[in-house]
């Protein structure tokens, strides 16, 4: 084990620089982007919706930004003056007002990711290589610049004004046990309808607790066929959970705030989830032999087979292959529903409730086949850069840039990994290398600046329509869409 009397200095030092780097943490995140009283960027309520959203603080890991309407509306550095003026292509297609008498008739300009002026980061060292302490850390000064020029570099929203007031309602499924008050006290306007499913006197009902949220997505739309809103969001009862989205906190009640109501109107069904493992792409295969199951990943491909989808969908072709990403959870508009007669909604429930198939797995048969319900398609996986900007408003500057971050993000997991072995050693006495857990805890912090860093600058551009709409586009000529 290594001596702790004989590296005491050094010790002592690397640890000073590793408090003065979380106190510059610090600086940046209370002091160069200070969060205004009336709330968080998280709570700027939707342009599209019909109610304003109320202030809320977000979970840990979600990061504080000044509303649009308290932000000054500077141009971007090294971006062209006319982007903030940029006419919404889906505007003019649906005849709506341009967004500016004054729009530019070119396209809206954005600078590749090498070319970007605020694409900054601290030095990279390299983690398997021995190295001193002071050889290591980062200097102050460079962590310092690269937060300044992070702050001064973050896009500031355009006033584009918004021209739609599109309707919408949650749809949940719930059990009596469970808790739903986080619908209310996060979502205080959002216009609901949650379903006790083992509760035959409550208001909202499914006809028999069968078929997981399949049967009430099903019921709603069949009770509110003649009467259903610009857009309806199904969701799961749960708040936190593993497949809601990274960059979304887990959160469901974070989720459905950044949630753009006219994106989903836009493209007529939208998963809520943007990463595709797991659902995509080529994952459930019907007929697939009993040898090659995963029951671990898709226990519901043991049931679906030609037969069950014959009986599902009479005179449909048999696909090859079913996916979109996993839950469950939505968007959909009302010209979308409506493209299916009112008879195929009742027939799929009347399915769910008479199938012999064990509850666990007929809800699920319809997991991956909403898209194909809904859209005619059998595998339907956008892309996760799309999702993100155009469906949330995080806009990274392209998907490359948003799978750096990813990457990154997988780096400061591994980090912690080692950094939890090591601390499991120093815990039962064996030996391990102070000098290395503390060279790997300065490692992880300067990661978590840059992945805060370039995260809240994500939130910051996706704050502007015609920032969300422009990296829509660019992202489909390039054919990172779908």
């Amino acid at each position: 084990m290594y001596s702790r009397a004989m590296h005491s200095p050094r010790r002592t030092f690397t640890l000073l620089i590793a408090l003065i780097i979380s106190l510059i943490i610090w600086y940046y995140i209370e002091i160069i982007l200070p969060v205004p009283e009336s709330g968080y960027l998280s709570t700027v309520p939707d342009q599209y919706s019909d109610q304003p959203q109320q202030p809320n603080s977000p979970p840990p890991g979600d990061s504080p930004f000044p509303p649009p309407e308290q932000q000054t509306e500077v141009p971007p550095v090294g971006e062209d003056k006319s982007f903030a003026t940029a006419t919404r292509v889906d505007d003019v297609a649906q005849g709506r007002p341009e967004a500016s008498s004054k729009a530019s008739p070119k396209e809206p300009a954005l600078q590749e990711p090498s070319k970007q002026a605020d694409a900054v980061t601290a030095p990279q060292h390299p983690t398997s290589t021995p190295l001193e302490a002071n050889e290591f850390l980062p200097t102050i000064t460079e962590l310092s610049s690269a937060a300044t020029q992070a702050s001064s570099a973050i896009v500031q929203p355009s006033s584009i004004p918004v021209y739609q007031n599109l309707s919408r309602v949650l749809v949940v499924p719930r059990l009596r046990s469970a808790d739903v008050s986080w619908i209310k006290q996060e979502l205080p306007d959002e216009q609901t309808a949650i379903y006790v499913v083992d509760d035959p006197t409550a208001e909202l009902h499914p006809p028999v607790n069968k078929g997981r949220e399949a049967t009430v997505y099903l019921t709603y739309i069949i009770d509110h066929y003649d009467s259903l809103p610009d857009v309806v969001l199904f969701f799961h009862d749960h708040r936190y959970t593993w497949h809601n989205n990274i960059l979304l906190g887990l959160d469901s009640a974070q989720t459905l705030r950044q949630l753009k109501t006219d994106y989903v109107k836009k493209v007529g069904y939208f998963p809520a989830r943007c990463h595709h493992e797991p659902g995509c792409p080529d994952w459930i295969h019907l007929d697939r032999p009993e040898s090659e199951f995963d029951s671990f990943r898709k226990p519901e491909e043991r049931f679906l087979r030609t037969s069950v989808w014959r009986e599902l969908h009479a005179t449909a072709e048999v696909p090859k292959a079913l996916s979109e990403p996993c839950c469950a959870q939505f968007g959909v508009t009302r010209e979308i529903i409506r493209s299916n007669p009112l008879e195929r909604y009742i027939a799929y429930r009347e399915w769910l409730l008479t199938t012999t198939m064990p509850d666990e797995f007929s809800g699920r048969m319809f997991e991956y086949t909403w898209q194909y319900i809904f859209l005619g398609k059998h595998e339907y996986c956008p892309s996760m850069h799309a999702c993100y900007c155009e469906g949330y408003g995080i806009c990274f500057e392209g998907a490359d840039n948003l799978e750096a971050w990813m990457r990154k993000l997988a780096e400061k997991e591994e980090v912690q990994n080692v950094l939890n072995r090591l601390n499991e050693a120093r815990a039962k006495g064996q030996p391990y290398s102070d000098q290395h857990r503390e060279r790997l805890e300065t490692q992880k912090l300067q990661l978590e600046l840059e992945l805060e860093r370039d995260k809240q600058r994500a939130y910051l551009r996706g704050t502007d329509p015609a920032v969300r709409a422009a990296e829509g586009e660019r992202d489909q000529r390039k054919g990172y869409d779908f």
